[in-house]
């Protein structure tokens, strides 16, 4: 399986986000590989210290034997292969916007992920069937802390169990739960949700720390 984080307006953590996802997948026993179409090349700066390998996804040749690649694609790339599914993370007005301007230019299943205890805006109608509104990741100053020195907040012993990490392990294995229904797959350690999609208003978590 395939998963993409996008969207077009930089600073919303979509790299963060996309390691967290990474490392929690190691956790669970899935073999995970992250990709980043990022020419800075931070996701790798996450992903040494956690021993996960951070590679180049070609279309053109077999790849390494990887049961879910991870893809962090910044505001002015594109990602190197089309994902099973789109994560549209979203933490202000202005990244709402461009999250509903790329559902008309994206492919495939997208989940938008609200940020920061921010309100998401619902769908617009024509593209319901394409979007499902996942669960709100709660702002965290301990994510924060860590991400600015390029580390998974579960990696920093004074950070790991504030309730803001704990928070957001919770919410990517919930997203990653349903990234795998909505593609049909199966994988260790997930338990799968009910592949009916909904456009309601995300749970929202209240803001931690």
């Amino acid at each position: 399986m395939i998963i993409a984080f996008h969207n077009h307006k930089g600073g919303i953590g979509t790299t963060t986000l996309a390691a967290h996802l990474c490392v929690l997948a190691k956790e669970l026993g899935i073999p995970v590989a992250g990709v980043s179409a990022d020419f800075k090349k931070e996701l790798p700066r996450f992903l040494e210290p956690e021993q996960i390998p951070c590679i180049e996804l070609d279309p053109r040749r077999d790849e390494p034997d990887f049961d879910l690649f991870v893809i962090d694609v910044q505001s002015t790339t594109e990602p190197p292969i089309e994902p099973d599914v789109w994560i549209i993370p979203i933490c202000d007005r202005a990244s709402n916007e461009n999250a509903a301007a790329l559902a008309d230019s994206l492919r495939g299943p997208m989940i938008w992920l609200g940020n920061k205890g921010r309100h998401v805006r619902d769908v617009p109608t024509y593209l319901q069937h394409d979007i499902e509104v996942g669960k709100l990741i709660p702002f965290s100053r301990a994510v924060e802390l860590a991400g600015a020195d390029y580390r998974v907040v579960w990696s920093v012993p004074e950070l790991a169990h504030t309730a803001g990490a704990q928070d957001l392990r919770l919410a990517l294995g919930s997203l990653l739960a349903r990234a795998a229904a909505l593609v049909g797959q199966s994988l260790p350690g997930i338990d799968k949700p009910a592949a009916t999609a909904t456009t309601s208003s995300p749970e929202s978590i209240a803001p931690a720390t």
